[in-house]
């Protein structure tokens, strides 16, 4: 029973580890869902079978400022619309066509953003800041790459973003990216707000167009440490 009771208390510490980790503002999170639109396949077929992955961000009451992400693509391709409704970052310019037969696809071009209104149809515009190199360092504007319309099936994205209003608070999407199906690789980046210097980091992996979160290291760490820790004093207790 003291056993169990050391297991449990020790997953207690690891949860509440990766709880303090991920608690820093800002907070990057992905969300993937299959296009399943007809509307919007029926405008472009090509989207048929594709994943939307959307980039989230929640500050609290702070003010987002910037984000920063490189996809790097092993198989498969980024979606980007070829269309009128093709976006790199000004979706607020284009997104009054996505109701629009003919149009419809829109929504699910690849592009960064601002928050906007927080609806799905009301991206704000984003100020491109550059791009990102392979160690992740930041790059001079023009050197970003993956989003235009004039890549339709680009196999790397790499984006410095910024927002273009003072009242970027609460949770809110700053990105999509439309994976195709067979899409594998890895993903990282940052996120900054106003009143943390320390930007947030992120990693993950890309399987069948999603893209997912690995956690970070410290989290993991302490938790074993945690583990290792209560496993000494039950082996000294015995």
């Amino acid at each position: 029973m003291r056993y169990k009771t050391l297991l449990i208390a020790a997953a207690s510490v690891a949860v509440t580890a990766a709880g303090l980790t991920a608690s820093a503002a800002p907070i990057t999170t992905f969300s993937s869902l299959p296009v399943t639109d007809a509307g919007a396949i029926t405008d472009d077929p090509t989207l048929a079978g594709r994943v939307q992955n959307q980039m989230n961000v929640s500050v609290g009451a702070d003010d987002w400022t910037n984000s920063s992400i490189r996809i790097t693509l092993t198989s498969g391709s980024v979606y980007n619309a070829t269309n009128a409704v093709g976006t790199e970052s000004t979706p607020n310019g284009v997104k009054a066509f996505w109701a629009t037969a003919g149009f419809r696809n829109g929504p699910y071009d690849s592009f960064v953003n601002s928050k906007g209104d927080g609806t799905f149809l009301g991206p704000g515009d984003a100020l491109i800041l550059g791009g990102v190199d392979a160690a992740g360092n930041p790059t001079a504007p023009g050197t970003e790459t993956g989003l235009k319309n004039t890549n339709p099936n680009a196999t790397l994205v790499a984006y410095q973003w910024g927002d273009l209003v003072a009242t970027d608070s609460g949770s809110f999407s700053i990105g999509r990216f439309t994976l195709s199906a067979n899409a594998t690789g890895t993903f990282s980046g940052q996120s900054y707000e106003a009143n943390n210097n320390t930007p947030e980091s992120f990693n993950g992996i890309i399987t069948a167009g999603a893209m997912t979160l690995v956690p970070e290291p410290t989290a993991v760490g302490l938790g074993a440490l945690a583990m290792g820790g209560l496993l000494r004093r039950r082996r000294a207790a015995l």
